[in-house]
């Protein structure tokens, strides 16, 4: 069929990468692309054309075209999918967006289907999602990215309890109390502080608001 714009959704252009299954020269699960994301799509009514697409990761996409998973856990595997009914042209799609749940799953390739690569042109193609995979724009580099993000989180998340815990330790011994027995030998004497319960209300993922409650509670030696 060539490369075209198979669908538009939420203003991106959907070109038709490649047909991995048809019938009667109509395609009925095949890969669509915008820049650097991958969709699957299968048509789920021959006769009145409608059809499904999921946004897929290049590392999934590559499992299932390698037999490691199936055409319908692929299709699966994210929290939404676009319902398609085609139009005159592109523009004129109804496209709507829905929850996962409600995809029609007597509709999608049979639980236990593994693709199979049975031509030469599936196999260049299979060779191709592997090369932009592990290519430097690809998975190894994806990789690292989301590797930079993730210790970034951690080192914010570290941050800031940083300065929950500072908060805590300022506010416990601002309220500290040294007592001096007032009878004491030399050598032998005790300092007594007054402790402070703390209590912590979690208003956010990370920011607590502390409140410091029942000042000289409890008694203990220091």
């Amino acid at each position: 069929m060539g490369e075209q714009v198979f669908f538009v959704i939420n203003g991106q252009e959907l070109v038709l990468d490649k047909v991995l299954v048809e019938f009667d020269d109509t395609p009925i699960f095949f890969v669509c692309k915008n820049d650097g994301d991958f969709f699957i799509s299968a048509c789920v009514d021959l006769e009145d054309e409608r059809y499904i697409v999921t946004k897929v990761s290049l590392s999934r996409l590559s499992k299932m075209l390698h037999g490691k998973i199936t055409m319908r856990e692929l299709i699966m595997q994210t929290n939404k999918y676009w319902d398609i009914i085609p139009g005159e042209d592109v523009e004129q799609d109804i496209v709507v967006e829905k929850n996962i749940d409600e995809i029609p799953l007597n509709a999608l390739p049979y639980e236990q289907a593994y693709f199979k690569v049975a031509t030469k042109d599936l196999a260049d193609y299979v060779e191709k999602v592997d090369m932009i995979l592990y290519s430097e724009d690809g998975w190894e580099n994806e990789m690292v990215r989301g590797n930079v993000d993730y210790f970034s989180q951690v080192t914010k998340s570290l941050d800031n309890r940083y300065e929950i815990y500072q908060h805590i330790f300022e506010k416990v011994i601002s309220d500290m109390k040294i007592l001096m027995d007032s009878k004491f030998r030399e050598g032998d004497y005790s300092n007594k502080v007054c402790s402070s319960e703390v209590e912590t209300n979690r208003m956010t993922n990370i920011r607590i608001d502390i409140q410091v409650l029942n000042q000289n509670k409890v008694t203990i030696a220091a």
